[in-house]
């Protein structure tokens, strides 16, 4: 069989809209974020981590391993996801995965796990399963814009709860981390240390690891055609014409050119479907020359690592 897939990268780095069009390849078995906590879907992934980005070594992978074990390998935990379920519709939800689930499994899916509460379980996954992995990298600005739209902090603390994470890549930012974890700072401020750390990671992930994939949320959205042709050719996927019909038809300048609101469900068809060209600079309308030039100055230099003056 061909190798599981892992699309990870930050959170509003664009992986829901970039994972949907790569699970328009129908040998894929999507896999929407199992280790996201906030899911509560315990049949797909029957453990908790208790923190945001959580990071998994030798010492504490015992308590994960088995069960993405059966996350990867399509076996539903049915008597899991009956206990998490909590009202009828979340039963519902519960057959309806464990029916997906069998169909993947006994039609030879390849697995596709996309999830940006992966990008500190990467390297665990990919060496316990063998994952092509792929990370997207999104403009600081960009991101920033999009937390503030939504009013999404961050919990520090979650990162100061693991030493090891800390220690093994996080080091630089321990003092930051520790006072941000300590005072509640402004929304963008906020965004900058956690762009910073996350890219930070990712730049890391890119000097050890030559085999994995990594690329430029602006560039699949500058050419998405032949951007996502790439990414499809480098995970041995079919870029069939259907493939190509649906990538068109959900990146053309015929859609909406915003979809991040409070008002759009984040993995909705609305927010699926875009004006991929011009979403890349929606970020100067949301942000004051001041506060792209105080972003600016702050995520450097991990910045210069993926954009130069242009992009700015």
């Amino acid at each position: 069989m061909k190798k599981p897939i892992l699309l990870t990268g930050s959170h509003r780095s664009g992986t829901t809209w970039a994972a949907n069009m790569l699970a328009a390849a129908p040998e894929l078995g999507f896999i929407m974020e199992p280790f996201n906590d906030a899911n509560n879907r315990r049949g797909i992934f029957n453990a908790t981590f208790g923190n945001f980005f959580p990071y998994v070594t030798d010492e504490n992978e015992h308590l994960y391993l088995a069960a993405a074990e059966k996350t990867i390998g399509f076996r539903y935990d049915i008597v899991a996801g009956i206990k998490a379920a909590g009202s009828v519709r979340e039963y519902a939800r519960v057959v309806r995965d464990m029916l997906q689930t069998i169909w993947h499994r006994m039609s030879g899916k390849r697995p596709f796990v996309k999830d940006p509460n992966a990008l500190f379980l990467v390297e665990w996954l990919a060496e316990r399963f063998d994952m092509e992995v792929t990370i997207l990298i999104r403009h600081p600005a960009a991101f920033i814009s999009s937390l503030r739209i939504l009013n999404w902090g961050f919990p520090f603390s979650t990162l100061l709860n693991q030493p090891a994470l800390i220690s093994d890549y996080l080091s630089l930012y321990e003092d930051e981390i520790v006072a941000y974890a300590g005072k509640e700072h402004d929304i963008i401020d906020q965004g900058i240390l956690v762009w910073k750390i996350l890219h930070h990671v990712i730049a890391e992930y890119q000097d050890k690891h030559s085999d994995w994939f990594f690329i430029r949320h602006e560039d699949l959205s500058a050419d998405p055609e032949a951007e996502f042709q790439k990414l499809f050719e480098n995970l041995d996927l079919d870029f069939s014409d259907d493939v190509r019909e649906f990538l068109i038809k959900h990146t053309a300048s015929g859609n909406k050119s915003d979809t991040t609101s409070v008002d759009v469900a984040l993995n909705s068809r609305e927010s699926i479907s875009r004006d991929s060209k011009k979403n890349i600079w929606n970020w100067k309308q949301r942000l004051t020359n001041k506060e792209i030039s105080h972003i600016r100055k702050n995520v450097e230099p991990v910045s210069s690592i993926y954009y130069s003056d242009r992009d700015w």
